[in-house]
């Protein structure tokens, strides 16, 4: 794999993962991750419902994949012990946390990995795809 094809296929699963997200983006007051303190300032549903964040709505990070409720003031607040229960196993949170990381460090280091590297980092993340998404088809 060649440095085109490499950085094609890289592109490519990129636009994989914006395509998954199809819903609006929705701009939000910059506020800091709980996990990573990366400032986030909007928010996309990843099954393509057009809904806006509001107070009680489970968010993931999409640099480290940290998951945290929006407050009463739109900020970042940790679940509660029962949030976490209740989202526990949820299928979109199971594919956000198999897909969003390694997909990340792709992207981030898609410069310095060799091409069979990427190969076999991009195989990975597609098997995770396909079985986080089968987990979601079932009834």
């Amino acid at each position: 794999m060649g440095e085109k094809k490499r950085r094609d296929a890289i592109d490519k699963l990129n636009d994989v993962m914006r395509q998954r997200m199809t819903a609006p983006d929705h701009r939000l007051k910059p506020s800091a991750c709980l996990g990573c303190g990366k400032v986030l300032d909007g928010a996309t549903v990843t099954d393509g419902r057009d809904v806006k964040p509001h107070p009680g709505a489970v968010s993931i990070c999409f640099s480290c994949g940290h998951i945290q409720m929006f407050a009463d003031d739109m900020s970042f607040r940790p679940l509660t012990d029962d949030e976490i229960y209740e989202v526990a196993g949820h299928p979109e949170l199971v594919m956000a946390g198999t897909v969003l990381k390694p997909w990340r460090e792709l992207y981030d280091l898609r410069d310095s990995l060799t091409p069979d590297q990427v190969r076999e980092r991009l195989l990975v993340i597609f098997k995770a795809v396909a079985k986080a998404e089968r987990g979601r088809n079932r009834p």
